[in-house]
């Protein structure tokens, strides 16, 4: 739908003179030069999502164009939520992405100043516009914000205006102008990585308040002209926040590593340690079970064959109760050993604990652990399948023949 519209605007641009643009559209002279651009013009009418007036008359047929005559048109988008999903000019684009807090789908958008035929010196900054809405929402998720600012709370706030003073395109495209976007975009996904990607909850921490005090830094006493200075100095930023964090690494003493990774394994061998310790207790009752199941057959003359058959269906019932429990807990183990392998794979873990015999002994020895409790569930298994079987064959539903 959007692309049909935009196909449709570009043609009526295209054979257009004066244009002026305006909120929810544009309006300027029409050329009828050929009758190819008055069926263009009829077509644009039939179309549900645009609206065409023109000065001599409201709707006017066929018969009432002339060829080789100009006339003067307003033509409206009328698409759903028309004011978020269609953009006239750079500058409204602007006023919409310092709006957003989500990255924006652009494919669901209509964007003329992406367009070579409405805006030919401005759609070469799309990738520009794009990253623009990136590292707004970047902001806006990792510092306090309203519709008018971005808070950086340092030592005192630190504010980036979004509002304050109209941001516009004249401004930002110097900035633009001196900028290498591949840079541009390196540096955005760079902290976007930085920020979004950290599995250690110290580290996370450590990384936002990084990322929130070099941004003050680099930006420094501007106030008026800070925004644009963000746009410009985002690689900057980048590589402050980048030495920042490799000092803070270094000073990640091994005590502080040792701590955190306690931490972590107390809170895994505490999960494996629930695990077993509920199948145990299930465990041992497999066998009670079925001695209980013997000592029910005494007397079995003198009870009905209904009351006989109980016990092994109650058996079966726990031993598949059992047998799924086995299978719940071999997950937890899963994930909880993933849990483990991830954290010794972070390059800041990595690197100490295989150059540290007494860490690297204590990886032998939990995947170890690992191995036995699998084989453990295993046995448990196994056993809970056993006891079902021999309930069936007590009931009669399965047979066997010694060879």
């Amino acid at each position: 739908m959007m692309t049909s519209i935009l196909h449709s605007l570009e043609g009526l641009a295209q054979r257009s003179k004066n244009v002026e643009y305006l909120p929810l559209g544009f309006g300027g002279e029409y050329l009828v030069n050929t009758p190819q651009d008055l069926e263009l013009l009829l077509e644009i009418q039939k179309d549900p999502s645009l609206s065409i007036k023109f000065d001599f008359k409201p709707l006017p047929a066929k018969e009432d164009f002339t060829l080789k005559k100009s006339y003067t048109f307003k033509i409206t988008v009328k698409i759903p939520q028309t004011k978020s999903n269609f953009f006239s000019t750079p500058d409204y684009l602007i006023d919409y992405i310092l709006g957003e807090k989500e990255v924006i789908d652009w494919s669901k958008k209509i964007v003329l100043p992406f367009s070579e035929v409405f805006y030919n010196d401005v759609c070469k900054y799309k990738s520009y516009f794009i990253y623009l809405n990136r590292l707004v929402v970047l902001y806006k998720k990792y510092a306090y914000w309203d519709s008018v600012r971005i808070v950086l709370f340092t030592d005192k706030p630190f504010i980036i205006p979004l509002r304050k003073e109209k941001i516009s395109f004249d401004k930002l495209e110097k900035c633009f102008a001196d900028i290498d976007i591949s840079k541009f975009k390196d540096s955005i996904e760079y902290l976007e990585d930085f920020l979004d990607n950290e599995t250690i909850e110290k580290h996370k921490k450590e990384k936002q308040s990084i990322f929130i005090i070099e941004s003050s830094k680099v930006l420094g006493s501007q106030v008026n002209t800070r925004f644009y200075s963000l746009v410009k100095e985002i690689g900057e930023i980048e590589d402050s926040v980048d030495k920042s964090f490799k000092i803070y690494l270094e000073n990640f003493s091994y005590k502080k590593l040792e701590l955190e990774l306690k931490k972590d394994l107390d809170y895994f061998i505490k999960s494996i340690n629930d695990s077993i310790g509920a199948l145990q207790s299930q465990a041992l009752g497999l066998p009670v079970a079925v001695a209980l199941t013997q000592f029910s057959k005494v007397g079995s003359e003198s009870t009905s064959s209904s009351l006989l058959y109980t016990p092994y269906l109650a058996l079966i019932a726990f031993s598949v109760f059992v047998a799924f429990n086995v299978y719940q807990q071999d997950l937890q183990v899963q994930y909880s050993k993933a849990s483990i392998d991830r954290f010794f794979k972070k390059e800041s873990v990595s690197s100490i604990v295989n150059t540290d015999t007494s860490l690297n002994s204590m990886r032998k020895l939990i995947n170890k652990r690992i191995r036995i409790i699998n084989i453990y569930m295993l046995s448990i298994l196994i056993l809970a399948i056993l006891v079902i079987v021999y309930s069936l064959y007590e009931l009669g539903l399965l047979a066997w023949t010694p060879s």
